[in-house]
């Protein structure tokens, strides 16, 4: 607020309020006040210093970024650079360092110093993978105790062991407990290939490979079922004349119930 050539201005108090005192400053004086504020040390720049820096805010802070209060060119070529510890190749972040090493120097005060901690290895013996405390076992060991109860079982892979492993015997049918397709069939790989289960059930316990062309037919009606006493070797004809006799005999039972609620419509 200025009143004939003079300035007001409000003190900084905590008694100051809009209805408080109010001081009177000359605008003569003020300007001397403003030139001897000491300015940036940056060539060409004229802005006064940031509290007891020697740069202003927009040089303290590409310093505070970059490292140098220079210009935008210079302050370019720096985030291009690499880091300046020795054997680091990864790029400039902030003060000459990347990132890595600018948070160690934060942290510890050297940009080159790595608090080491213990390694140690798991208990099983012969493996050599890290765990974070000693005792203990690798994540391999471990979840093969949890699972199979033996820390160095080894499960099978791709073979007909495994292949039992996932079959569920039960009174009449043994059910297939592995991977199902839409139509209710088991497939398995093995010997780089998937092949349905049944296929691979019949050929493992009877010792007979099926013929090129033919079928295995499920006697049970159970697809999921790997029972080789269950199964058959048909044509591919007699497969197909099997499958539409069952949707008759399945239609006609379904249309021979007197209600339509009865849960027996609604099977196959």
């Amino acid at each position: 607020m200025r009143s004939g050539g003079r300035m007001v201005t409000a003190p900084k108090s905590a008694t100051n309020t809009h209805r408080g005192l109010t001081q009177a400053i000359d605008l003569t004086d003020w300007r001397a006040a403003m030139q001897s504020i000491e300015t940036c040390s940056v060539a060409g720049c004229e802005r006064p210093t940031r509290g007891n820096y020697a740069w202003c805010s927009a040089h303290y802070q590409r310093v505070k970024r970059t490292g140098n209060p220079g210009p935008a060119a210079v302050r370019t070529l720096i985030r291009q650079a690499a880091c300046s510890v020795d054997g680091c190749r990864d790029r400039h972040y902030s003060k000459g360092y990347c990132q890595k090493h600018h948070a160690r120097l934060k942290r510890y005060g050297n940009p080159t110093y790595a608090p080491g901690r213990p390694v140690f290895c798991c208990s099983i013996e012969g493996c050599r993978n890290t765990v974070k405390s000693q005792g203990r076992m690798c994540p391999r060991h471990r979840y093969a105790y949890e699972t199979y109860g033996d820390a160095m079982y080894k499960r099978p892979r791709n073979s007909v062991a495994r292949f039992w492993e996932q079959v569920e015997p039960g009174g009449f049918c043994w059910y297939w407990t592995g991977s199902i397709t839409d139509e209710g069939y088991g497939y398995y790989w093995l010997e780089g290939a998937t092949r349905p289960v049944h296929q691979v059930a019949f050929e493992a316990l009877l010792g007979v490979p099926v013929p090129k062309g033919m079928h295995v037919d499920h006697l049970c009606l159970t697809r999921n079922c790997v029972n080789p006493d269950h199964l058959e070797v048909v044509t591919p004809a007699e497969n197909s004349r099997r499958a539409n006799r069952h949707k008759i005999a399945r239609a006609a039972e379904r249309n021979a119930l007197p209600c339509r609620n009865d849960p027996r419509r609604n099977r196959g």
